[in-house]
């Protein structure tokens, strides 16, 4: 009689907590699932999602300008031909242009350095992988997305000097958005610590 009592015991106690289980994994499903579909509110789109990033940013990095109130392209120069046609700038053709394949770092010196003349130094990066459309390290938005997608980029500081940093995939939205494009002084990455990250190796 006590053995039939402590298998029945021990039957009931097995089935509850393996019906505690099964409670458990359902709740963590759903937790999983709650969590992988609210990363925005519901009644937000992915576009209004990114957006909002993006214009978090951009009151970070200069608060002094009004994203809602058009600060940020209310002087037009994305659509000026002052500043966006290369034909105004036929003056600057008058400067030198110096190969380093043509020149030694000692005529450099003497001819441009000593006599403080100014010069457009061509050449200097040719072989870097990250020019070279064939390499997997090849430098293009479509391909840093492609690889570093979720990884933060530093696009400014705020007014206390602290780093603003924005996920690769939304620097990507902000470099193609009609909208975004109209800034009169973008955001754009500048990290020189970036790549000395674990998750960029």
């Amino acid at each position: 009689g006590a053995g039939h009592s402590n298998s029945s015991s021990y039957t009931a106690a097995s089935a509850r907590e393996s019906l505690t289980a099964t409670a458990t994994d359902a709740m963590d499903a759903t937790t999983t699932t709650t969590t992988t579909t609210s990363k925005y509110r519901a009644s937000q789109t992915l576009e209004e999602h990114v957006n909002k990033k993006i214009n978090a940013a951009k009151r970070r990095t200069r608060s002094e300008l009004s994203v809602s109130g058009g600060d940020w392209c209310k002087r037009g120069y994305a659509y000026d031909g002052e500043t966006t046609d290369v034909r105004h700038l036929k003056h600057l053709s008058a400067i030198e242009r110096v190969s380093v394949k043509d020149i030694t770092r000692e005529e450099f010196v003497e001819r441009f350095e000593k006599t403080r003349t100014p010069c457009v130094i061509t050449d200097a990066m040719d072989g870097w992988s990250c020019y070279d459309e064939s390499s997997p390290r090849y430098w293009s938005v479509d391909n840093l997305t492609r690889r570093f997608r979720d990884v933060k980029f530093k696009v400014g500081s705020d007014d206390d000097g602290y780093a603003v940093r924005l996920k690769m995939k939304h620097i990507q939205r902000y470099l193609n958005d009609p909208v975004h494009t109209r800034d009169d002084s973008p955001m754009y990455a500048f990290d020189g610590n970036v790549f000395d990250r674990e998750a960029t190796k």
